[in-house]
């Protein structure tokens, strides 16, 4: 049972402890900058779906970095004339799940995509981590053109960027060979990113694996094992819920995903969650000091421990469902076709190249990521 604990319980397990773990750790801060005008319904639904992926990724990075999420939007008539139509929703945080919960609450409509605008918002307004040793990547995401912005232009927002310490990867709504693609490429050139197409408008239907309903249920017990404490612990521990229900309703896939990224080292709660705080400050376990809970009973720094090891137990299982279930999705989904018993004749006319095609939110987003952070000298198995 979760229990909720009173507000003193933060001189013993709170900021403090997580501010040396913190020291002793790399940072990853990445801010997705989403175009929210009208026709991005899907880009917000891909990136809701891929958001988990990132983050699992992200958590089995070596040296294990603290990840901190940040969200900015832009095209949105409700974000005002006077912001070039953006607004920050979300500072960079460890808090995962508000991320997840800003994504499904953003509402559509508008049509002016200042790109320029929304990479200097996402510059200045929020709080990059200042160690230069830090990884800092800023995805754009978008449709239409991307020089649309009468105040700013491309070239001055990214090279901003760029003397920040800040690697700017875009991502353009649409076929990779299309007039307005261009422009998204220089942002990812000027950005010294990466560049992507994706198709917004089709959604692909996830593979179900055997092993989802085994790994939605642990991700239920998971949540079973946060203690919240502190004012805010109670709204902490109900938004998690929220979000455990959000990626059940998205089908088995998206709570199979979820459940491997709230078991990896990224999923971060020290600052609510009295297990996470208890790790962060590197207690053992051994005092038996007592915290009084808001129901009247306490809690000594054993049981604690004791909830720490069963949460350990639950997340080591998730971890090795979800491994198999990554060996399971790369099975090809259909049989490999016989080679044919001759080789075909000979022709002195060249067969026509493919057209590109876009590309998976996963490769736009993940793919990036893992590029990069190898880049950075982290080791992703």
């Amino acid at each position: 049972m979760r229990t909720l604990l009173a507000l003193p319980v933060l001189c013993v397990l709170g900021a403090a402890g997580a501010a040396r773990a913190d020291q002793r750790q790399p940072r990853v801060d990445l801010v997705i900058a989403l175009d929210t005008s009208g026709s991005m319904r899907g880009l917000i639904e891909a990136t809701r779906r891929e958001l988990w992926n990132a983050v699992r990724l992200l958590g089995r990075a070596q040296p294990q970095p603290i990840v901190r999420v940040g969200l900015v939007t832009f095209g949105a008539t409700r974000n005002g004339e006077a912001s070039g139509w953006v607004r920050r929703e979300l500072d960079l945080g460890t808090d995962l799940d508000a991320v997840a919960t800003r994504l499904f609450a953003l509402p559509v409509g508008g049509s002016r995509e200042y790109v320029a605008r929304a990479v200097q918002t996402a510059t200045r307004e929020l709080a990059w981590d200042q160690d230069p040793s830090t990884l800092k990547i800023l995805f754009v995401a978008g449709n239409e053109s991307a020089a649309q912005d009468p105040r700013v232009s491309l070239s001055a927002a990214l090279a901003e960027a760029r003397r920040r310490g800040i690697v700017v990867n875009s991502i353009f709504c649409g076929q990779p060979g299309a007039r307005d693609a261009g422009g998204w490429r220089q942002v990812a050139t000027l950005g010294a990113g990466l560049f992507s197409a994706i198709d917004h408008t089709t959604t692909v239907a996830a593979r179900v694996s055997p092993y989802d309903d085994e790994l939605t249920r642990l991700s239920r017990e998971l949540s079973a094992t946060y203690m919240a404490f502190g004012a805010d612990g109670a709204r902490r521990r109900a938004q998690q819920a929220a979000a455990d229900a959000r990626a059940e309703a998205d089908g088995p896939a998206a709570a199979a995903e979820r459940a491997a990224a709230k078991a990896s080292a990224a999923y971060r709660n020290a600052d609510w969650d009295a297990v996470d705080a208890l790790a962060a400050r590197g207690d053992t376990g051994t005092t038996t000091s007592t915290t009084s809970t808001t129901s009247g009973a306490s809690t000594t720094s054993g049981a604690l421990e004791a909830q720490r090891e069963a949460r350990r137990r639950v997340q080591a299982r998730i971890n090795e469902l979800a491994a198999r279930r990554d060996t399971w999705l790369a099975q090809p989904t259909t049989p490999v076709a016989a080679a044919p018993a001759a080789p075909p004749p000979a022709t002195t006319t060249p067969a026509p190249r493919p057209a590109k095609r876009p590309a998976a939110m996963s490769e736009a987003l993940s793919g990036a990521l893992r590029r990069q952070a190898t880049a950075q000298g982290y080791v992703i198995e």
